[in-house]
């Protein structure tokens, strides 16, 4: 102890007491957590998640469970590693995913600079794009395997305001408390990937709150009652519908588009989820197209062809001949949805933009029509999406005439119905 200052030091300790011309000033470290001078000269610590515990200055006081959890003073990364190690951790985290090989190379380009250069976070924030089932998902968890570090996943419906997302954040225990800035608590979030999912579905004041936490020259965020720093942050969104995005959003990421599976692919994902549904390749072929090539429908259509074929001694074939005729999905893998689709179409009969056919749908889940059944419709042909709305097309009309479940009968009941009145100008959506 000097005249002026008295230093404690311990194996968890490592406090100095310090006389100053504007009091007293309190330093260090208690059981790993930073102290600080709060008002009226009592001593602030700050535990994990940014809460403030304060009493007045006396070291009696230091203990007696003020502080419960024990935090590193500060927030240290690994070293980077070699090229050659990145270039093997990148190819096992990404050797089993299917297609979208372009997509999978970008974020691997960008995984391999990062551990290398030891920042362990991507240089630049992504924005996945594409339909429900491309992979979206499955690649932002494959990017937290190549780098190393979780990925903490936030529904962009839950999103209203910065505040709401750290605070998802802090929950998963993903901010390191680092000492105060301008009295403020600081904090800085371990490496980790933030993704949200659906994004386009926030607010777009929670869209507008997040271009200092995505900036590159900023990475900061002033929230109520403390700041955030993203430093070590890889941002992921991931959207059906990137023209909901913010713009500004949107330019601090790179655009990555994911496309649609197709039935090769599809098969290749079953098997690797269970070597089980490696069945004759035209059954494969067949569930996939029933199942509009999005791998969670069609794993579903799977395990249920499993199951008859374990349980009633069936082949793969007859299984799921049973499973598609229980669910209605008719010869040309064709269920309810997409009849309705096609139906609706016709009895309208002319270009149709989205309100109106909306309101055709009534009590049926509206994204599931326009962001699955209408994607699959498109593809497969059958519909036609132009400046004015959607279509019927020529193999789409053809298909109807010729289908058991759409009679003669019915389609010219459908032509002689009065028509629907036209949308006004501006409400078809393409």
């Amino acid at each position: 102890m000097t005249n002026n200052s008295l230093k404690i030091g311990s194996s968890k300790n490592n406090i100095t007491i310090r006389r100053t011309s504007k009091g007293l000033d309190v330093s260090g470290t208690y059981q790993g957590y930073t102290l600080g001078v709060g008002p009226g000269g009592a001593y602030t610590g700050v535990n994990a998640k940014g809460i403030k515990a304060r009493t007045k200055l006396g070291l009696p006081s230091l203990g007696g469970g003020l502080f419960s959890r024990v935090i590193p003073s500060k927030l240290r990364l690994p070293e980077g590693i070699s090229e050659e190690e990145a270039k093997s951790r990148i190819a096992e985290a990404f050797k089993t995913f299917v297609g979208n090989e372009g997509a999978v190379a970008r974020v691997s380009l960008s995984c391999e600079f990062a551990l290398v250069e030891g920042t362990f976070k991507s240089d630049n924030s992504f924005l996945f794009t594409g339909p429900p089932g491309c992979g979206k998902t499955e690649l932002i968890r494959r990017t937290g395997e190549a780098l190393g570090v979780p990925a903490i996943r936030i529904d962009g419906k839950a999103l209203t305001t910065r505040e709401s997302l750290f605070a998802m954040v802090d929950k998963a225990n993903a901010l390191k408390f680092e000492g105060w800035e301008a009295g403020t608590p600081k904090h800085q979030c371990f490496p980790v990937i933030i993704a949200i999912d659906e994004v386009h579905l926030a607010s777009r004041q929670a869209q507008e709150s997040l271009l200092t936490a995505t900036d590159a020259s900023q990475l900061r965020v002033a929230l109520n009652g403390k700041i955030v720093y993203t430093t070590h942050v890889t941002w992921i969104f991931a959207t059906t519908e990137p023209s909901r995005v913010d713009d500004a959003l949107k330019d601090r990421c790179s655009e990555v588009q994911l496309d649609c599976y197709e039935p090769q692919e599809i098969r290749q994902i079953l098997i690797n989820k269970n070597k089980i549904y490696d069945w004759p390749e035209g059954v494969m072929i067949e569930l996939a197209q029933a199942g509009r090539c999005n791998p969670r429908t069609c794993l579903d259509l799977a395990e249920d062809t499993r199951k008859y074929t374990k349980l009633r001694s069936l082949s793969p074939e007859a299984a799921l001949v049973i499973v598609l005729e229980e669910r209605s999905i008719d010869k040309d893998y064709l269920g309810p949805l997409e009849r309705k689709y096609l139906l609706t179409l016709f009895r309208i009969g002319r270009a149709t933009g989205y309100n109106t056919l909306k309101d055709h749908f009534h009590s049926i889940d509206t994204r599931t029509m326009f962001e699955e059944v209408e994607p699959h419709l498109v593809r497969r042909g059958l519909v036609e999406l132009s400046s004015n709305g959607r279509i019927l097309t020529e193999v789409g009309r053809t298909l109807l005439e010729n289908s058991p479940w759409s009679s003669k009968d019915e389609l010219e009941r459908s032509e002689e119905q009065s028509p629907v009145p036209e949308e006004e100008p501006g409400t078809s959506e393409s």
